[in-house]
């Protein structure tokens, strides 16, 4: 389990874990460097191996920290705000025996608490499908995966600080001849609670898929990203607007200036980076917190 500043979900999921039969033969806890308590709770976690990074990293590097002391021939990830239901492990493990895969994954449900989280179910969660499928990753959801195929194609690419680790690895397993399946059945309950400030720029971060799209580093790139912000807010507030969701639709006005003002601030503090700045990521571009 990846672990940034979760200290307010961390007891529930590390309750659901010690509930998981079949127990796991280790539970690995990386932290990236936390400073809001979490590994004062993963200390005194009796199950719980706590591997500490002195910075942080990002998700690709924890992953790859996790990867590295493992030592069972399977090896399962859950983010630190996904709780599990006790027979989880259990549906994996059938899953991935029953479909032959290197690696399998399940989907997750969002507990909607504030009107953010409403809005994040509807549009930067991940959009699961009902029936099962081979071969096409989903960004977000558990894995359980061989150890092996992981490690043969190098493991997490360190360039996914934030999201879209999971699906590079997907994508990369199944480029080196290896199966992937997707088990609906297998569900877990995704606990985080945002605020309207931090769903925009979780949705920020997801239109910068570092596979296909850069972030902005000069102001010609945010004019050039402009229409592309456009076009998608006004298909959220077109849908809002069908589907009478107010309390929706004012996140989706909100969308398009949050963008753009993320779009600029990042390009403003890597601008000063270039002149004496000894910090290499952005203001904007803040550390990864379980946003898979």
């Amino acid at each position: 389990m990846p672990c940034y500043n979760v200290a307010d979900t961390l007891p529930a999921v590390l309750h659901a874990v010690d509930q998981l039969d079949p127990t796991p033969a280790r539970f690995l806890c990386v932290d990236d460097g936390s400073t809001d308590g979490t590994r004062d709770i993963l200390r005194s976690h009796d199950s719980a191996e706590l591997i500490e990074h002195d910075t942080n990293s990002g998700l690709g590097v924890t992953m790859n920290t996790a990867l590295s002391h493992t030592e069972t021939s399977l090896f399962a990830k859950i983010d630190a705000d996904i709780v599990v239901p006790a027979d989880w492990l259990t549906n994996m493990l059938a899953a991935y025996e029953e479909s032959d895969s290197a690696l399998v994954q399940g989907r997750f449900i969002e507990q909607e608490t504030t009107r953010a989280d409403q809005w994040r179910a509807k549009y930067p969660s991940p959009h699961f499908p009902v029936e099962p499928r081979r071969n096409k990753p989903i960004n977000g959801g558990g894995i359980l995966a061989e150890t092996e195929a992981l490690r043969a194609i190098e493991g997490y690419d360190e360039q996914f600080r934030r999201a879209f680790d999971d699906i590079d690895l997907m994508e990369r397993l199944i480029e080196a001849g290896y199966d992937i399946y997707y088990d609906p059945s297998v569900c877990a309950t995704h606990i985080r609670t945002d605020t309207v400030r931090e769903v925009l720029h979780t949705e920020w971060a997801y239109q910068n898929d570092p596979r296909t799209i850069s972030k902005p580093t000069s102001l010609t790139d945010v004019i050039d990203r402009i229409p592309y912000h456009f076009d998608k807010s006004a298909r959220y507030i077109y849908r809002d607007c069908r589907e009478r969701k107010p309390a929706r639709l004012g996140l989706s006005l909100l969308r398009f200036p949050a963008l753009v003002a993320y779009d600029l601030a990042h390009v403003h503090s890597t601008s000063w980076s270039r002149f004496g700045s000894t910090s290499s990521e952005s203001t904007v571009d803040q550390p990864w917190e379980n946003q898979d």
